[in-house]
């Protein structure tokens, strides 16, 4: 109990370190502790909060996360609930450990258990996430869920109390499971006890562990569902992006000190991410971390009991393996994990070992050390033992010293990193008091300027978050319209990146969209969260939007500006902070006029149908002004199936917006560069000399052991090889042993045409598409190499048929293909249609469905010619000369003629970065940097070469090359010289010329003569909760169209139903659109959603994808009424209903049933 009483009072001491005098600990992936602010559950499979239109809820194991907490502790602020959360979640870590060692120890020692326990709870390792959720919650749940494993498997009966206690655990824990990864590594120990304990394995044994997981799984469905559905469907595109990995990082001896984590020597701006790292690496620091390991794992004191002798082999097992896993990818064991890596679907969650299996580590080493001080103690008097376990707690100190002194807790301004320990501004409070007096409820609110992931906020002591800190103030019913993290937004994050994107944005199109209100976070740090727009530039976008103001909130005047960090070390970005914000208000709401906004649900009167992307969206609408009562079905060519989709609603379209695919070859050969990594090899064995013969034996044998893309490779090396042993050792060898290399090499590329042709062109792989390039390079240079020897190529049969069929490969590769600017022009209906190259009307001709494919366009519609300066002289024969009008990120191509036999020629292109753009001087950077490929050819065989690369054309007797290249310019440059190098005075160069390339933007434009507008009808709707909402439409008067503004899933179903309104209040009247909104209520379950639990909907032929990203429905009605009543239901919300029963009947009769047994016993005793 002491123990206890001193742990409570520390814990509250340590709590008010880690504060200071802060209000909140958040930031980064942490602000999830602001929703603190929200109070409110969200218990359905469709989210609007974390997509503002709405996606599978992959957060649901959160509902009895941090949403009950905000609502269980709504009694309290903010501040006090995250306090209170906090303080039981360390508090429990020291039980949770205390609890596992009285069940594996003969008795608790407090000598032993007090280092133990600290270094579980206060290790290097929790330095790295001092307040993060997650990791706190699993601190606790790790120790604590092996503890009852180990007695359910222990026990001598069929033990329903722990495994009730268990199961119970796995429920309150859930929300460990918005971390997938994390939450896995719960059952590694247990797992590994079962094996560990093989041989002791009984039916009772294997009864308790079955049971257990069987309930474990029938307790969590409720939050596994969605998130089975989530990894099954929209995760499967995060996981074919190039995430992050840290998998390889760290080493060995690390890990067994509790770090390793790939960031710790790392800086970011002016700081290292973790300050405190050079601390762990003091010479005494490091010995004492190393001892406390030492001892844990060698118990150097006495032999172990028999009782613990298998927990402590168990644990020291348990800490060995967990290390394996934190190696990831490492030498020497690493293979097995690289290979579940690249191979496993779902396994690349794991990307980062360290933080995710660390925890077993510290677990295992904390209790051999336990088992170690346990013996120790043993061998010590009364009066010694207090003076070690001084020691102990000394090294123990030493050891946590970051941690226990809150150093662990960021505090510094760091660009876009902000202090952990912050203050909200009064400012945001208002805003969201604002929300609900005026009862703004159900709208969709987008941000200015855009937030990015990793955005800094100017708060007075500063913020930083992973995501729009607008989302923890807009009030549990408003939706943030925000795309923070590209890789995860799908089609309508692309759609939303456009509208940031648009330098001239309209309300029209976010109106279009559902968004009623636009946030301008002054407060936003636009200097240092990506390439943002400043306060006073997006204000003047909003003023060209014509959006009117309702409402500032704060003002950011100059006392106020004083208590903001603004620690930057460039002079320009300190003196912006004070000219962009004062006297700016903090924050201002404007609304979009009514007249544009779409309601949630409406019914078009046209189409426009279209094969752009989801992308396109955006450009489509603002080029051809259409009204926002339009549906854009977009997508509409499968490229599969080469046929268009929904082609029951051609001819119903008003437009046709087509985007010609650019129809490119794999690659264009003449634009092949060398690449980094290709080397042309060096020889050092005479053909002529006896140790060639080995040379060869080798060559045969390396045949031997690869595939046939490895063979090819070889093929590639050897060929070459062949041409630069005929150069190098031509003087040494007979014409006979000439004509034998050149045989050789002949036979190597003949081998390699074999392996190339032997491929389907149709699907190559990069691997393939990489090894193709490389023969192509090697062969030129092999063959232009082979130019500069005895050899006539002219007369040389065997070459000549060589160069034919490298030339046939050439056609190969190209393929089918009419130009570098060739389209695929597909239309799905015979007519006029208009073409659009870049925003400008080139033609208007008839097109027929039969007509051609492909069909090549002027290359001069995408590129734009630059001038050239006066020529100057650059040292003794070099030049260099300004290109005009030079611009920042864009694309450019240079080519020009060279001659192939001269010295040496080179070109570069210079860009010069201003020093205003956070420089301390003006850099100079290359774009393009290259050594052109120069050689002596030998005359006889110029016309030979000539029209390969080397020798494209030939004049005065010269073979002259092309070279040709696309780059990016860098950004921020203030203008850039082209400089040529060469080493002779005479100028090499011909036909140069640099062209601006624009990227193709296409589109075909054909309009529908027939009059295909549909009559709309009325609508009036509303929302029961996220996954439900009814629909009484009327007047209808024939085929209608229903768009239901919400991300396109397959499971939004279409019910009819009677009866449906009763006595509503209409809250909002789209009167362009004929349709009325009710009142927004939120009743998680009504006994009238069983009605469609046994209803058939609507046919899924007749679902389709609306405007890109929402969901449509073709409707045909009843010619006999013009009425018609329905329900659009997410359908798995009805297993979440189930589930909960389930959950329910499970808990309570379990419940029944421990309370039953231990009443017996009770009784019994």
């Amino acid at each position: 109990m002491l123990l206890l009483l001193v742990l409570l009072v520390f814990e509250l001491f340590h709590l008010n370190i880690l504060f200071g005098n802060s209000e909140y600990l958040a930031g980064g992936d942490n602000y999830i502790y602001l929703q603190l602010e929200t109070q409110k559950m969200f218990p359905y499979y469709w989210n609007n909060l974390i997509h503002p239109f709405g996606s599978i809820n992959f957060a649901m194991p959160d509902t009895l996360g941090m949403q009950l907490y905000s609502v269980v502790l709504g009694f309290l602020s903010g501040p006090l609930a995250q306090r209170l959360i906090l303080y039981l979640l360390y508090l429990f870590r020291y039980v949770a450990f205390y609890k596992i060692i009285k069940y594996i120890s003969p008795k608790v020692s407090i000598f032993a258990l007090v280092p133990a326990v600290i270094i579980y709870a206060l290790n290097a390792f929790s330095s790295l996430d001092p307040f993060s959720f997650f990791p706190l919650m699993n601190a606790v749940y790790l120790p604590l869920s092996l503890y009852y494993f180990l007695k359910l498997f222990n026990s001598d009966s069929f033990d329903l109390v722990t495994l009730f206690k268990l199961s119970l655990l796995s429920v309150i824990f859930s929300p460990i499971n918005s971390n997938i990864p994390l939450a896995v590594t719960i059952f590694i120990p247990q797992i590994l006890y079962v094996l560990f304990s093989c041989k002791k394995l009984n039916k009772l044994k294997v009864k308790n562990v079955l049971a257990y997981y069987v309930l474990w799984v029938f307790l969590n469905l409720w939050w596994i569902f969605p998130l089975l559905k989530y990894f099954t469907t929209s995760a499967s595109s995060v996981f074919n992006i190039n995430w992050f990995s840290a998998t390889g990082v760290g080493n060995t001896f690390m890990n067994l000190r509790f770090l390793g984590q790939w960031a710790w020597y790392s800086k970011h701006f002016l700081y290292y991410y973790y300050p405190f790292n050079n601390y762990f690496d003091n010479f005494i620091v490091v010995l004492v971390t190393y001892l406390v390991v030492g001892i844990a794992l060698f118990n150097p004191f006495n032999k172990t009991s028999a009782d613990v002798m298998k927990y402590r082999l168990y644990f020291l097992v348990l800490s060995l393996l967990s290390l394996l896993f934190v190696g990831g990818s490492r030498l020497p064991f690493g293979f097995v994990y690289r290979i579940l890596y690249e191979n496993l679907f779902g396994f690349k969650i794991f990307r980062e070992p360290f933080t995710k299996f660390e925890l077993i580590y510290v677990l295992a080493i904390s209790v051999l050390l336990y088992f170690s001080l346990f013996n120790l103690e043993k061998t010590l008097n009364k009066r010694t033992k207090y003076f070690v376990f001084g020691g102990l707690m000394v090294l123990c100190l030493i050891s946590i010293k970051p941690v226990l002194l809150g150093e662990h807790v960021w505090t510094k301004w760091n660009g876009n990193m902000r202090t952990f320990r912050i203050q909200i501004p009064d400012y945001w409070r208002e805003f969201k008091n604002y929300l609900v007096e005026n009862s703004i409820k159900g709208e969709k609110i987008i941000t200015f300027p855009k937030v990015n992931y990793g955005t800094a906020w100017n708060w007075p002591h500063g913020f930083t978050s992973a995501d729009d800190v607008a989302v923890n103030f807009v009030g549990p019913y408003n939706y943030v319209v925000r795309n923070p993290l590209a890789s995860t937004g799908g089609d309508i994050g692309m759609i939303i990146d456009s509208i940031y994107n648009n330098k001239n944005p309209n309300q029209y199109f976010l109106g279009f969209l559902g968004i009623r209100y636009i946030l301008l976070e002054n407060d936003l740090d636009w200097r240092y969260s990506g390439r943002n727009m400043s306060p006073s530039e997006t204000l003047s976008i909003l003023g060209n939007m014509g959006v009117q103001k309702v409402k500032d909130f704060g003002i950011l005047d100059a006392e106020y500006l004083k208590s903001i960090p603004n620690d930057t070390p460039f002079p320009n970005d300190k003196k912006m902070f004070y000219t962009e914000l004062e006297n700016k208000p903090a924050l201002s709401l404007f609304t979009i006029n009514q007249d544009y906004i779409n309601p949630i649900i409406f019914s078009p009167n046209k189409i426009i149908y279209s094969t752009g992307d989801t992308y396109k969206l955006s450009e489509i609408y603002n080029r051809e002004g259409f009204g926002n009562n339009t549906l854009f079905l977009l997508g509409q060519y499968d490229s599969f199936k080469k046929d268009f989709i929904n082609d029951s609603l051609i001819d119903f379209s008003n437009t046709y917006v087509l985007y010609p695919k650019q129809v490119e070859p794999l690659f264009f050969p003449e634009r092949v560069e060398w690449e980094e990594g290709w080397f042309w090899p060096e020889v050092n064995v005479s053909p002529a000399s006896l140790e060639y013969k080995f040379v060869k034996l080798v060559e045969k044998i390396e045949l031997l052991r690869f595939s046939k893309l490895e063979k090819l490779d070889r093929y590639i090396w050897f060929s070459s090889k062949r041409i630069e042993e005929i150069r190098k050792y031509s003087k040494d060898l007979s014409n006979k042993q000439k004509d034998s290399l050149l045989n050789d090499y002949i036979s190597n590329i003949n081998e390699g045409f074999e392996i190339i042709n032997s491929y389907p062109t149709n699907d190559p792989d990069e691997t393939y598409t990489g090894l193709l390039k490389k023969f192509i390079r090697y062969f030129e240079r092999s063959f232009a190499y082979l130019s500069t020897t005895d050899f006539d190529i002219s007369k040389d049969q065997r070459l000549l048929k060589l160069k034919e069929s490298y030339n046939e490969l050439i056609t190969k590769v190209i393929g089918d293909n009419c130009g570098e600017y060739c389209f695929d022009f597909k239309i799905p209906k015979n007519g006029a249609y208009t073409l659009n190259v870049n925003n400008k009307e080139i033609g208007v001709g008839e097109l027929k469905v039969e007509d051609r494919d492909y069909s090549p366009l002027n290359p001069n519609l995408f590129l734009e010619h630059i001038d050239i300066g006066e020529w100057k002289d650059f040292g003794i024969t070099s030049k260099f000369a300004e290109i005009k009008n030079f611009q920042s990120d864009q694309q450019y191509k240079i080519k020009f003629d060279y001659k192939t036999n001269v010295p040496k020629t080179s070109v570069s292109i210079v860009e010069e970065i201003g020093a205003d753009k956070r420089a301390d001087a003006i850099q100079k950077k290359s774009s393009l940097d290259e050594d052109l490929h120069v050689f002596e050819i030998n005359p006889i065989n110029n016309e030979s070469l000539k029209g390969t690369r080397y020798c494209v054309f030939i004049e005065n007797e010269s073979c002259y090359s092309h070279f040709e290249a696309i780059f990016t310019s860098k950004k921020d440059i203030k203008n850039a010289i082209l400089v040529f190098g060469f080493e002779t005075v005479e100028n090499t160069i011909k036909n140069l010329e640099i062209q601006r390339v624009y990227d193709p933007i296409i589109n075909l434009v054909g309009e529908n003569n027939v009059n295909s507008e549909f009559q709309i009808p009325s609508i009036t709707f509303q929302k029961l909760n996220p996954t439900r909402y009814r629909v009484l439409i009327e007047n209808i008067k024939g085929k209608f169209l229903l768009v239901f503004n919400q991300n396109f899933d397959k499971n939004w179903k279409l019910f009819e139903q009677n009866n449906l309104f009763t006595d509503e209040v209409k809250i909002k009247e789209y009167q362009n659109f004929n349709v009325a909104e009710m009142t927004i209520k939120d009743i998680f379950f009504d006994f009238d959603y069983l009605k469609t639990f046994f209803q058939k909907p609507f046919s899924d032929s007749r679902h389709f994808v609306a405007n890109g990203y929402a969901n449509g429905w073709d409707i045909e009605p009843s010619p006999v009424s013009d009425k018609l009543e329905l329900i659009i239901e997410y359908t798995p919300q009805r297993n979440f209903y189930v589930l909960m029963v389930i959950y329910v009947l499970i808990v309570t009769v379990f419940a029944g049933i421990v309370a039953v047994k231990l009443y017996r016993n009770k009784i019994n005793k």
